[in-house]
C-alpha cells in the first residue's frame, strides 16, 4: 500500500482542506482520537481520493512505541494516506488512453504518475494519459501526456476517444475541446466512429522544429523525410514495405534532428486514396495507430495528388480516414473510439 503518512502534534482533529494537494495529507489529530472519527474528520474530493487507515498505534518523538512512563501529549497517530485515482480506458484504433476526467475535483498529475499509469506492467498500460480539466469556452480542456511523462501538444486520437467519452455524457452529438492549439471540434458520426478538425498543416520545416535538412544519413543509406506540423511536429518517410522500414531505429535516429523531437511516419502509398503506415512516436515509441500521424502522411499524399480531397490510412491497430480541403483548411480525422473499462489506481 503506498501513501504518505500524516504526522502532527497536539492540534485538534478538525483542520480546513487536510489534503492540499494530490497524496498530501496534513491533518492536525488528537492522540485519543479513534480511527472512525479520524476517517469522518476528512473532506476528501468525491471519486479522487480515498483514505485508507491501515495502521494506528502511538508513537514518542523517537519513534519507539510508549510506555506508561513516556506516552506524553506529543505522542501521535499516524496513518497512511492511499489517494485513488478513478479513471476510463480508451483506444480508438490501438491507441490506447487512460482517461482522468478531473473537470469537478482537483487532481494533481505529474510525470512520474503519467509513467506509473502508461506502465503495462506495473500501471493500467497507454500510449498516452489524457487529462480533462474545466474549461469555461469549451466542454473541457484536454492535458495530453506520453508515456514517458513528457507533455504533448496534440492527439488526434486521444481528441476522438475524450469527445466520445463527453458526448455520452452530455447525450450529445458534438462537443468542443480546448487544446494547446485552441478549440477544436468533434463530432459522433455513427456508434463508435467520431470524426475531429485538427488544425491547419504546416509544411515549412522550421514549424515542426526541424533543426536538420532532409535527408537522414543513417548507416550506409539516405533517408528523405518531409516535415508537417499539425500542432505537434511530424516527420514522413516514403518507404516501399512498412513491414521492412527500420521504425525503431529510424525513429530514434531523428530525434535528433528536431529542437523537441518528433513523431516518425513510414508511409507506404497503396493507391491514389489508400495508404499504409506505421508511427514511431515521441514519449511513447511505436503505437498501433496515430491519428495525427495519419494525417501528416495523408496530407502530404494528397498534395502530391491535385483533385483527391480523401485518403484511407491503415494502420497496425485499425483504419483512419483523413479528409482534407487543401491548402490553409484543417484536417478532418475519423475512426473508431471504444471504451474498454473504469477502473481506480492507487497513485
Amino acid at each position: 500500500m503506498s501513501g504518505r503518512v500524516g504526522e502532527q502534534q497536539g492540534r485538534s482533529a478538525t483542520t480546513q482542506n487536510p489534503v492540499a494537494d494530490f497524496g498530501h495529507l496534513e491533518i492536525g489529530i488528537d492522540r485519543s482520537i479513534d480511527t472512525p472519527q479520524f476517517a469522518a474528520g476528512l473532506e476528501l474530493p468525491d471519486k479522487v481520493a480515498q483514505i485508507v487507515v491501515f495502521h494506528r498505534g502511538l508513537f514518542t518523538d523517537n519513534g519507539a512505541h510508549p510506555t506508561p512512563a513516556t506516552t506524553t501529549p506529543a505522542t501521535r497517530l499516524v496513518c497512511y494516506v492511499a489517494m485513488f485515482v478513478e479513471f476510463t480506458k480508451m483506444e480508438g484504433a490501438g491507441n490506447d488512453f487512460v482517461v482522468i476526467d478531473a473537470r469537478s475535483a482537483a487532481v494533481t498529475v505529474d510525470a512520474a504518475r503519467c509513467h506509473r499509469l502508461a506502465d503495462r506492467h506495473y500501471g493500467v498500460g497507454c500510449d498516452q494519459v489524457l487529462v480533462l480539466r474545466p474549461d469555461d469556452d469549451s466542454d473541457a480542456r484536454l492535458e495530453i501526456f506520453n508515456a514517458d511523462g513528457s507533455a504533448a501538444q496534440q492527439c488526434g486520437n486521444g481528441l476522438r476517444c475524450v469527445a466520445w467519452f463527453i458526448a455520452a455524457e452530455k447525450a450529445a452529438d458534438e462537443v468542443v475541446i480546448r487544446t494547446a492549439d485552441g478549440l477544436q471540434r468533434a463530432a459522433v458520426i455513427s456508434p463508435g466512429q467520431v470524426s475531429v478538425a485538427m488544425p491547419v498543416p504546416d509544411f515549412e520545416p522550421a514549424s515542426a522544429g526541424c533543426l536538420q535538412p532532409s535527408p537522414l544519413v543513417f548507416g550506409d543509406r539516405h533517408y528523405d523525410f518531409r516535415t508537417v506540423s499539425l500542432g505537434n511536429p511530424h516527420a514522413v518517410i516514403a518507404v516501399d514495405s512498412v513491414e521492412k522500414a527500420p521504425v525503431a531505429e529510424l525513429g530514434a535516429a531523428l530525434q535528433s534532428a528536431f529542437n523537441s523531437g518528433v513523431n516518425v511516419g513510414f508511409a507506404q502509398r497503396l493507391d491514389n486514396d489508400t495508404l499504409q503506415l506505421r508511427v514511431w512516436e515521441r514519449g511513447a515509441g511505436e503505437t498501433l495507430a496515430c491519428g495525427s500521424g495519419a494525417c501528416a502522411a495523408a496530407v502530404l499524399a494528397l498534395l502530391d495528388t491535385p483533385g483527391q480531397r480523401q485518403a484511407a490510412v491503415h494502420l497496425p491497430g485499425g483504419q483512419l480516414m483523413v479528409r482534407w480541403e487543401g491548402q490553409g483548411e484543417p484536417v478532418i480525422l475519423q475512426g473508431p473510439a471504444t471504451k474498454v473499462f473504469e477502473g481506480r489506481i492507487d497513485l
